[in-house]
């Protein structure tokens, strides 16, 4: 995810993880991680234009009564205005310049989240930012 991200952006970032404790894990693919972790930094680094700290976080949690996998990111950014968070899942939405985003990635996200019988949750707060919280069913372990 980094060496494509910082392909695309050339830029650098700075590799903070948290790892998760024995590598829990979900029911889903490595592809389908990468593309919502990639439209969801992307994202985020857009709204920071420039300044500003991204953050992807894992931990356990639980949905629908179950042990689940959670993964957040967050930036510190201007957050997201409430008349535009009720259509930021909207295919084609976008409040990006003309070129430079085509409204298809957090729709692409809640499509694979959905897929997977996972929940995608945004929270912002206008001035401070916005974290996008997803949750996957763990994979049951096998003894």
């Amino acid at each position: 995810l980094h060496t494509a991200y910082r392909r695309q952006r050339q830029m650098c970032i700075r590799d903070r993880r948290t790892i998760l404790a024995a590598h829990v894990p979900a029911f889903c693919t490595a592809e389908q991680v990468q593309q919502m972790l990639l439209n969801l930094v992307i994202n985020a680094h857009d709204a920071l234009e420039g300044q500003g700290e991204i953050r992807v976080e894992t931990r356990l949690g639980t949905l629908k009564q179950q042990a689940s996998v959670e993964v957040q990111v967050s930036d510190n950014g201007p957050g997201i205005p409430p008349h535009v968070l009720e259509r930021v899942f909207e295919p084609f939405f976008t409040t990006k310049d003309e070129g430079r985003g085509s409204g298809l990635g957090l729709a692409m996200v809640r499509e694979i989240v959905e897929e997977l019988d996972g929940q995608i949750q945004i929270q912002s707060v206008v001035g401070s930012g916005t974290t996008v919280t997803l949750q996957f069913l763990q994979v049951p372990r096998v003894n």
